[in-house]
């Protein structure tokens, strides 16, 4: 995939809920700004390693869609997690991602 010519997506925003009933799952949010261009899906990733610079460390939030949010009910209680996005246009060219934003789930 070629790098470049995509807009990186904007004000990344995170949002952590925490249910008060132990049975019901947390749930995080994540939501930004859309990407310029022919942008056919964005695509979100999070990891539980601080400052990581590797791939391997990350794990994709499905669905990959245009919607300009997501959520990710997969979270633990008082776990810290980071997320990034990028977008990926009509000819597979993906923008950078964003930098990771930080969020402490509560317990």
């Amino acid at each position: 995939a070629v790098t470049g010519g995509v807009g990186v997506p904007a004000n990344v925003r995170l949002v952590s809920t925490t249910p008060s009933s132990a049975s019901s799952p947390p749930v995080v949010t994540i939501s930004w700004e859309g990407s310029t261009g022919a942008i056919i899906r964005y695509e979100v990733q999070r990891t539980q390693v601080a400052n990581s610079s590797s791939d391997a460390d990350y794990t994709s939030i499905l669905p990959n869609s245009l919607q300009r949010s997501r959520t990710d009910n997969t979270v633990t209680r008082g776990q810290t997690y980071y997320y990034r996005v990028r977008a990926v246009d009509l000819e597979s060219r993906e923008s950078d991602w964003t930098d990771p934003l930080q969020i402490d789930v509560s317990n």
